[in-house]
């Protein structure tokens, strides 16, 4: 199966390889199906904009394929203005070893996903 990867960056160039691709590049994410939001590590914090701590009821909590909780660290919007405001809304999580863009995100707010 192939992964599916989203440039963070506008200017840069998709990856095309395995996903060990994204512990090394801060300007890529993976697609996820399984997602409910998009949420990166802190190193993609130079690909977004309006950035701000996270407390209280904005701290967004997930759980972990392992089965662990992370807690957000910070909220902020992807650099693209061309994209909805909600489309763009992202949540940083220290413990992340991966970017990773959801699907559902993009689909829930009017935008299209084509996978090829």
């Amino acid at each position: 199966m192939m992964n599916t990867f989203f440039s963070l960056d506008p200017q840069s160039t998709p990856l095309t390889e395995n996903s060990s691709a994204l512990s090394t590049t801060t300007s890529h994410a993976a697609g996820d199906s399984g997602a409910d939001g998009h949420y990166c590590r802190p190193s993609a914090m130079s690909h977004l904009t309006d950035i701000s701590a996270t407390s209280g009821a904005e701290r967004k909590c997930v759980r972990t394929a392992s089965g662990d909780r992370i807690f957000s660290s910070h909220v902020g919007l992807l650099n693209r203005p061309n994209m909805s405001r909600a489309a763009r809304k992202v949540y940083i999580f220290p413990e992340l070893d991966i970017n990773l863009m959801s699907y559902v995100q993009f689909l829930d707010t009017g935008h299209r996903v084509d996978l090829t």
